[in-house]
């Protein structure tokens, strides 16, 4: 009698459990409803850091309810024991152990905070849908509204910036199409963004019925339609991987989809006309118009094409630099200070020095975090992809079966546009990708879990706390960083000296010592105080400047022209050299160590700088000095060579 009494009393707290799912909804919602909307103009950066001060904000709460007002007793959280948890955690702490090998270690937490952010948003989704039921029947409703946002803000850069546009380009000599950005940093990025919401919206097409499944199909059919015009060609393979993958699998696990021999046939001769026709278009195709999308399908593998030379010159550099650091790497953030150092014999110009990441993420993980970081980051997808296996083997509904389906696809489209840009920066992106994570997880552990396990959530979420406070911190500090940054390049473009001086050292550096374009943020005090003409003062900024960047041709170019005015020749030849070394044409180094050596009185030195110079370039001070140090050296009885 008692048992009974014992069971029943644990099946009603189950029910209870299951039943009391209105914080799913609202942390759902709130999540995907108002992520597209967190932008802030006002910042270097628009999206990164507004959305990590978004998640961590919104996971604070999150902890505090689930795990330490609610009752302890009220959920299971038996899933954070799965192995995707073992290898995102890993992963995360890498990522945090990486930042002692690092030149910058301020670089490494922006990497930091967004890892964490993962994990702990990972897990509490995993938890919110074991514990709620029939959770994936509401699912794809979170997604509608916040894939209508971004089509809506898109559109509206379209028709401004687009529809409107004046001239063929923008002032960067960039087209026009790179103004539509719907709320992210960069076309190609929201591109991703909407990629990333196709499978969750193809579920419920799939799932829901009457209005709310043709209004997921008329989005769907929407954002296919702009991802083609944004011309977005990694988005483009991705979702032809996702579409590959989807097939195939469909194809080897029909029976487990409940799908007979003539569906099955149907969906393998669809996949083998589809690339034969595109393949055949793409193949026979003559165009050369450059903005077609044939044009654009047909150099998408293109090694001579403009943009995919200088992305196998860095992704040849990168794997020089993995060669070099192959268990610590060079710590997170860190690649775009190391990676000049790498620069010398790649033929790049001063206007290609821009490049942050290696745009390729499995690259850019190995290069900064070394093969450990790089085999967990390997480890969670794979563990994912295992967890879908198993699925399509189990016991669950066919419809949990089809949702893992599209989930994993979309893990495998994100996969292969990770291979050609960098998703894994943009906490945007990253959001999606752990909801994707946490929902298979979750499906797989329904099937196979052990349930009766007792996470010690207070423990962690404890620990989770302290983290995303950290993160709020990290993020306010850095975002007005970023607003004071942009305000001083105002003010450097108006020449406005004295303002910028004051502007710049008031800029905080807390944390992050570099802008969003690894440019030092003591180099805006150099800048103006070298504009004031207060020499000493640069030279000491741009030292600073220095030990914050390395790397930095234009740190190492002005801080060589403030020893020179100093009548340091010496240390002032140091850093020329040191700049040269990175961009051997950088024209102002060349300039500025040729009369470096003429001071110096090394006239063959300073005839090879100068004969380094295109004869373009040579202006009538140049040919002046280059017929001074052509005498100097006549006199010294040295051989010339006339240029």
């Amino acid at each position: 009698m008692k048992q009974n009494i014992k069971r029943k009393t644990v099946q009603k707290k189950a029910q209870n459990r299951e039943t009391k799912n209105w914080f799913y909804y609202v942390f759902f919602g709130v999540l995907f409803s108002l992520l597209p909307l967190v932008y802030y103009r006002s910042s270097l950066d628009p999206a990164i850091h507004p959305r990590l001060l978004f998640i961590s904000v919104l996971l604070i709460p999150a902890l505090l309810y689930l795990f330490w007002i609610k009752r302890k007793s009220d959920l299971n959280t038996s899933v954070l024991y799965q192995p995707v948890f073992w290898f995102l955690s890993a992963y995360a702490l890498i990522t945090a152990v990486s930042m002692a090998f690092a030149i910058n270690p301020g670089e490494s937490y922006y990497d930091i905070n967004k890892s964490f952010s993962v994990v702990i948003l990972a897990g509490i989704s995993s938890i919110l849908f074991l514990n709620t039921r029939d959770w994936q029947k509401w699912f794809p409703l979170f997604f509608i509204l916040p894939a209508i946002i971004l089509l809506v803000v898109g559109a509206m850069d379209y028709y401004k910036y687009v529809l409107f546009a004046t001239t063929p380009r923008t002032p960067e000599n960039l087209e026009w199409i790179y103004e539509v950005r719907g709320n992210m940093a960069h076309k190609n990025q929201y591109s991703i963004s909407l990629m990333l919401l196709l499978p969750l919206l193809g579920f419920g097409i799939y799932k829901n019925a009457g209005l709310l499944k043709w209004l997921s199909a008329f989005v769907s059919v929407l954002i296919l339609i702009f991802i083609i015009v944004l011309q977005t060609r990694s988005v483009w393979v991705g979702i032809a991987v996702s579409v590959f993958t989807a097939s195939i699998l469909i194809i080897i696990f029909a029976p487990r989809f409940n799908i007979g021999k003539g569906l099955r046939m149907s969906v393998g001769i669809g996949l083998l006309a589809l690339i034969i026709s595109i393949g055949s278009v793409v193949y026979f195709s003559k165009t050369v118009e450059k903005n077609s999308i044939i044009f654009k399908l047909k150099n998408i593998t293109n090694p001579k094409d403009g943009n995919n030379i200088h992305r196998v010159k860095i992704w040849d550099l990168t794997t020089k630099m993995i060669r070099d650091y192959p268990i610590q790497g060079v710590g997170a953030g860190n690649w775009k200070i190391v990676s000049h150092y790498y620069f010398p014999g790649y033929n790049f110009t001063k206007d290609q020095l821009n490049w942050l990441r290696p745009h390729n993420d499995f690259l850019w993980v190995f290069s900064e975090k070394g093969i450990f970081g790089f085999l967990a980051f390997i480890g969670i997808f794979i563990t994912v992809f295992i967890y879908f296996i198993k699925i399509v083997h189990s016991h669950l509904a066919i419809g949990k079966k089809v949702l893992a389906l599209l989930l994993v696809t979309g893990m495998t489209g994100y996969l292969a546009v990770s291979f050609f840009t960098f998703p894994l920066e943009r906490m945007n992106h990253q959001i999606y990708l752990a909801v994707i994570l946490a929902a298979i997880t979750a499906l797989y552990h329904e099937a196979y879990g052990n349930k009766a396990k007792v996470a010690n959530v207070r423990l962690l979420s404890g620990f989770a706390i302290l983290l995303m406070t950290f993160s709020v911190v990290y993020a306010l500090s850095d975002l007005k960083m970023e607003t004071m940054v942009k305000k001083a390049r105002n003010l450097h473009k108006t020449a406005k000296w004295e303002e910028l001086n004051k502007l710049a050292a008031q800029i905080p550096v807390t944390f992050k010592t570099t802008d969003t374009e690894a440019m030092p943020i003591a180099w805006y005090s150099g800048l103006s105080y070298a504009s004031l003409g207060k020499i000493p003062e640069a030279n000491q900024a741009y030292l600073e400047a220095f030990r914050q960047n390395p790397s930095r041709t234009s740190v190492l170019n002005n801080l060589g022209r403030t020893y020179f005015q100093l009548e340091d020749y010496e240390n002032a030849k140091i850093y020329f050299e040191k700049a040269l070394l990175i961009l051997p044409d950088y024209f102002e180094s060349l300039v500025n160590l040729s009369s470096t050596y003429i001071q110096l009185h090394d006239y063959q030195n300073a005839l090879n700088c100068l004969n380094k110079i295109p004869p373009g370039k040579l202006n009538e001070p140049l040919k002046k000095n280059l017929k001074f140090v052509q005498r100097k050296l006549r006199e010294q009885g040295t051989q010339t060579d006339a240029k």
